[in-house]
């Protein structure tokens, strides 16, 4: 029927093809003018999309088929409000505009509903919640079998699958379509009413295994970024008798932090709070410590970890363990046995609770069960906020007794691989998240302070300071305004949707491409057959800033290695020494105003994807487009049975024709237009043939 009316609009406008003007004021003289005064292209803000695990489909997709006309979905727009007293049967279907605070119940609606062919979500006014997570995510990970609440928020909407398409509008197109879903309402769903036609047809199909054979998907992926402070020995065997790197080997503080997140709508989500909030206290620690070494030395190495893709069932944890295990390249030097304490930062943008209070800090640790005592670094954090001077104050309690342990975290993956270390994490949280929007797009910049993340990133370098330095180190003098002012920088760098990659921290370190920051881990195209390669078509912005940013932090500033400390290089002709490496470098700035500078330092590209993948003789840009390289491997099988971790879920995101998503929106005629203007092509019809009829016998008697 909808087809139908639309060739009836195009049949009018054929009608009056001589006196229309269309909307900029020009005649419509062409099938593209035609189709520029029927219907209205939208670009939706981006919708939610398919993604394959192990055993399953989860997120979204439109129809599918082989001709455009079976991959797309068609329906009269209801809005929300007004779905229960719409109709409900007959062949055309509905597509729903709902505001964001009933967007998940829609979904479910739609979900058991035959009449729905998709859901357009309103930009709308923020909800009072709206957490797109289980309610205990990475359940299975957890070291204890409570079935505790950490989430109260969570809907468990990225891991459910709808089998139709969902998109979130941005304002011009949200405005039309509610427009039109009202004046639908107005006209009872009958006559001229407005209709949305969506494509958003995804390929991937049944599991990982089944779209990665066919070529219809590409692994979810991105990379770890590793710095070590004091750097690993680089210089092994440069003089006989020189000290060899297992001879440098200290005891390991691991220091983490989650560098992306997730939700139903994956290009808009921010995780200012869910992850970003930890990783911006990790960033400003590691350069606090940093700046404050001491030529005394360190007692012990502090390993500062941001880690891609542990909200996809703790992905990137998993593979540095499996790298760790395998004695990969990229984790030359750092041994499972050595690391002894991990001091995990989680949620710490909700600390400071207003008024004249300190902001609030709770470390977790697992006591129940045969595992590492953490109860001496939980001291020490205590200590550390204890000693906090006036310019940036912290209170740090430890979690209540009645909590099962350690709250949703990459620590969870520590655990089953070294269950004798001694972990914690540091959160603003105590039984259950602050944060009502954990893992969805409004965890946007508004939803953490300046003087928590702060208050967390004092306290940490603090305690680092004082468990990594040499006895009789002076304690770190700590300035709480340039923290403060430090963490507002970069959380407008990470966070913030201007200047993001074009503020002034990024342009001194990398050529950011112009796009906003990805949150989201996307997908892995290919791996540079060098892993410490930073070329820009593999490694994205944030990798890439992380990497420069921990490497500066980190570096070792005391004199040595002669000139070639801190002499300028790229990536190309002129490359650091062994030993030293590249920070700063622009690519395709011209040489030598993009020049980086070489640096005493150890910061590591590690690749972060499912251990049951590989990528077959992959390298780098020269084979961004050969998806038939990623193969299923079992090669981590027997390693993840012996530490008995959960199966590797395997995520990979689904591949999308061209032209897809795209949303059309446009209004149908009242029926009676429709026969009144078939009745017209019919009499045109009959009137042109009979002047051509005229014409040829007036042409005959001529001749």
């Amino acid at each position: 029927m909808l087809r139908t009316r639309q060739v009836s609009r195009a049949l009018l406008a054929v009608v009056a093809i001589t006196h229309t003007r269309n909307a900029s004021g020009g005649s419509v003289r062409s099938h593209g003018d035609i189709t520029a005064a029927i219907y209205t292209d939208v670009t939706p803000s981006n919708g939610c999309v398919r993604l394959l695990s192990v055993s399953s489909e989860v997120g979204c997709s439109g129809r599918t088929g082989d001709t455009e006309e079976a991959q797309t979905s068609s329906g009269v727009l209801v809005h929300w409000h007004n779905f229960t007293v719409a109709p409900q049967s007959g062949e055309v279907g509905a597509v729903i505009v709902v505001p964001p605070q009933h967007t998940i119940d829609a979904l479910e609606v739609a979900a058991s509903s035959k009449q729905v062919r998709g859901v357009l979500v309103l930009p709308g006014p923020r909800p009072k919640s709206n957490s797109d997570a289980p309610t205990f995510p990475l359940e299975e990970w957890a070291p204890y079998s409570s079935r505790h609440v950490w989430n109260p928020y969570g809907s468990g909407a990225t891991l459910k699958a709808y089998r139709f398409p969902v998109m979130a509008l941005g304002r011009d197109a949200a405005e039309s379509a509610e427009i039109g879903a009202i004046h639908n309402a107005h006209l009872k769903w009958e006559g001229a009413v407005h209709v949305a036609e969506v494509k958003a047809m995804m390929q991937g199909q049944h599991n990982s295994t089944a779209c990665l054979a066919a070529r219809t998907c590409l692994p979810l992926g991105g990379h770890t970024i590793l710095a070590m402070l004091p750097p690993l020995p680089h210089f092994v065997g440069r003089h006989e008798g020189s000290q060899s790197v297992e001879a440098g080997r200290l005891p390991v503080t691991l220091i983490t932090a989650q560098a992306d997140s997730t939700g139903l709508f994956h290009d808009s989500v921010n995780g200012a709070e869910g992850s970003m909030s930890g990783l911006l206290a990790l960033l400003v620690a590691a350069e606090a410590v940093g700046a404050a070494q001491d030529s005394g030395g360190f007692r012990r190495r502090l390993v500062f970890t941001a880690v891609a893709g542990d909200v996809w069932g703790n992905m990137g944890t998993r593979r540095l363990l499996w790298d760790l295990h395998r004695g990969s390249s990229a984790t030359a030097g750092l041994h499972l046995s050595d690391i002894d304490q991990i001091i995990e930062l989680g949620q710490v943008g909700q600390a400071d609770r207003g008024g004249s209070q300190a902001p609030q800090l709770v470390v977790h640790s697992q006591r129940r069960g045969s595992f590492g005592n953490a109860s001496s670094l939980i001291a020490a954090l205590q200590h550390a906020a204890k000693a906090l001077p006036q310019s940036v104050q912290a209170k740090v309690q430890a979690a209540s007794d009645s909590n099962p342990g350690v709250p949703p975290s990459s620590l969870f993956a520590w655990l089953k691989a070294k269950p004798s270390v001694a972990g914690v994490v540091l959160s603003d949280f105590d039984s259950a998240f602050r944060n009502p929007f954990y893992q969805s797009r409004f965890d946007d910049n508004n939803t953490t302070d300046v003087s928590s993340i702060a208050a967390a990133a004092a306290v940490v370098a603090s305690t680092l300071h004082a468990l990594a330095a040499t006895p009789g180190t002076a304690p770190w003098q700590v300035d709480g305004g340039a923290l403060k002012a430090r963490v507002a920088e970069l959380k407008g760098c990470l966070v913030a949707s201007s200047p993001a990659m074009q503020c002034d921290v990024a342009r001194a370190l990398i050529t950011a491409s112009g796009a906003p920051v990805q949150h989201y881990i996307g997908v892995l195209h290919t791996v540079s057959k060098d892993s410490q390669d930073g070329d820009p078509s593999v490694k994205g912005d944030l990798p890439r800033f992380l990497w420069n940013f921990l490497a500066n932090a980190t570096a070792v500033r005391q004199s040595g290695y002669g000139t070639a400390r801190e002499q300028k290089c790229d990536m190309v002709k002129h490359r650091c020494p062994a030993g030293l490496v590249c920070v700063g470098h622009k690519t395709g700035d011209v040489w030598p105003e993009g020049a980086g500078v070489c640096l005493i330092a150890a910061a590591r590209y590690v690749p972060s994807y499912s251990t049951r993948f590989r990528c077959k003789d992959c390298d780098g840009a020269r084979t961004f487009y050969d998806a038939w390289r990623w193969q299923v491997t079992p090669d981590a099988d027997k390693w993840a049975a012996d530490f008995q971790l959960p199966p590797d879920p395997m995520w990979t995101e689904s591949n999308w024709p061209s032209g897809h998503p795209s949303l059309r929106l446009y209004q149908v005629e009242d029926p009676a237009v429709v026969r009144f203007v078939w009745l017209s092509a019919l009499l045109m019809s009959g009137g042109t043939a009979a002047v051509v009829a005229i014409a040829w016998f007036a042409l005959r008697s001529v001749v």
